[in-house]
């Protein structure tokens, strides 16, 4: 979620906030006391708008509660932001990311992902692995192993495709 705060000045510690960091992100992550959020509901102060959202996947239905993030910050005293540059935030929104991130593109140590230095190329290669490696659980019996892709640049998978053990894809 992105929300833009107001254009007068701060009168809150939301607005204070927003004031400093003109785009709250609130997608990556979100810490909250749950002893505040308890006090804010036992004393009915956390009133928040929660439309219905409908979710069907292949299995079953589900009726979820949510919310946007950004307007609940005016609940809570001394709220702040903490500013995350980007190249130390890797998504992992589809099966085409964690080949990425499994991949030999990046190496971990002591919890830390770095760019593996043997790939020249700044950018992320551009995968698509397209639907029949939706699921975790297919995209994990159509690999034997993650192939190597430092050298990689695009890559693009339709239809019923298998990848052996200990390949490497390049350009």
């Amino acid at each position: 979620m992105n929300w833009k705060g107001p254009e007068s000045g701060p009168t809150n510690s939301c607005q204070m906030l927003i004031s400093l960091w003109r785009l709250l992100e609130t997608k990556i992550k979100m810490w909250v006391s749950l002893r505040t959020i308890k006090r804010l509901f036992d004393t009915k102060r956390l009133k928040l708008q929660m439309p219905p959202i409908s979710k069907e996947d292949d299995y079953d239905q589900t009726l979820l509660q949510g919310t946007d993030a950004g307007p609940a910050v005016q609940f809570f005293d001394n709220v702040i932001g903490v500013s995350i540059p980007k190249s130390r935030f890797v998504p992992l929104d589809a099966t085409s990311d964690l080949l990425l991130l499994q991949s030999d593109l990046y190496t971990s140590r002591e919890g830390v992902l770095a760019r593996n230095p043997a790939r020249t190329n700044a950018l992320n290669p551009v995968i698509d692995l397209g639907p029949k490696y939706e699921k975790i659980a297919d995209f994990r019996s159509r690999f034997k192993s993650i192939p190597s892709i430092v050298g990689l640049d695009s890559l693009i998978v339709r239809g019923d495709v298998w990848f052996g053990a200990n390949i490497t894809l390049k350009v």
